[in-house]
């Protein structure tokens, strides 16, 4: 499912289940907290796996094996196979390419992410 075109220096390869599908008006995604900055706030994703392919040849690999409509919470998450706590991503990880993978479930985890060094920069002053 992916597209590309010459204007466009993104490109998305989604797998998607039909468990995760989005209802209406329902919108989850990864996002900027400061669109002039790279870090991305982390957000329960819908699809089991997406890859967004960047225009620079690096990839964004998102992988949430558990992803249903049952399953919004995040219980935990790796970055780059390494445990992540944080409820953000740097811009520096992002630039160099990244696998997300989010361990869902349908209960919140209040500890994750909720310490103060986990949140986003602009956010813990």
């Amino acid at each position: 499912m992916a597209r590309r075109t010459p204007r466009s220096p993104l490109t998305v390869t989604v797998a998607r289940s039909p468990a995760a599908a989005e209802g209406p008006g329902e919108h989850r995604a990864n996002y900027p907290q400061n669109p002039a900055r790279a870090e991305m706030l982390l957000t329960t994703p819908l699809f089991p796996r997406v890859v967004l392919h960047r225009g620079n040849g690096v990839d964004i690999v998102i992988e949430a094996p558990e992803a249903s409509a049952e399953n919004a919470y995040i219980a935990g998450a790796r970055v780059n196979g390494r445990q992540w706590h944080k409820s953000w991503i740097p811009e520096r990880i992002m630039n160099q390419g990244v696998v997300l993978r989010f361990d869902l479930d349908d209960a919140p985890n209040h500890a994750w992410g909720s310490r103060p060094r986990d949140l986003p920069v602009d956010r813990h002053k």
